[in-house]
């Protein structure tokens, strides 16, 4: 489903189709087509927690929804530019309510990446790979209560 998911993306990017690409499957997110919105949907069913890697998370108005998310009483974790353990992050992430994660190679969470250039996210629902994500997450250094900032700052 992946695979054929984005053989068909890269059919159409190569043929440069002018109008909006379909879908490519319910486990690819593709941006700029459909990224900001796949993205903002999963972050506002978030009901217990949201745990984000991404040292380019800088779009403001998913910045804003990470705020009023954790008004709500959602937990939000953000690994940005930190060094947990020595190691700079690279890849990007996001598990809401540790059961549904997203986990995108170059998929980040900055306005250029959601609505200008060609990204692609592949959406993880296996409980068990989420899960071990997810716990991996909880050691992470946390933003200070009520604060969200961009990646770095």
């Amino acid at each position: 489903m992946v695979v054929n998911g984005l053989r068909r993306l890269f059919e159409a990017d190569a043929l440069r189709t002018s109008r909006r690409p379909e879908r490519f499957g319910r486990r690819l997110i593709t941006g700029p087509e459909h990224a900001r919105e796949e993205f903002t949907r999963l972050l506002e069913r978030a009901r217990r927690s949201i745990a984000i890697v991404d040292p380019k998370l800088t779009d403001p108005a998913i910045l804003d929804l990470l705020k009023a998310k954790r008004a709500a009483g959602v937990a939000v974790t953000v690994l940005g530019q930190e060094h947990p353990g020595g190691l700079a992050p690279h890849g990007k992430m996001v598990i809401v309510d540790r059961a549904n994660g997203r986990d995108g190679a170059g998929m980040s969470l900055s306005g250029a990446e959601l609505d200008f250039r060609r990204e692609v996210a592949i959406v993880v629902r296996d409980r068990a790979t989420v899960g071990r994500c997810a716990r991996s997450s909880s050691g992470w250094p946390s933003r200070s209560p009520g604060r969200v900032r961009p990646a770095g700052q």
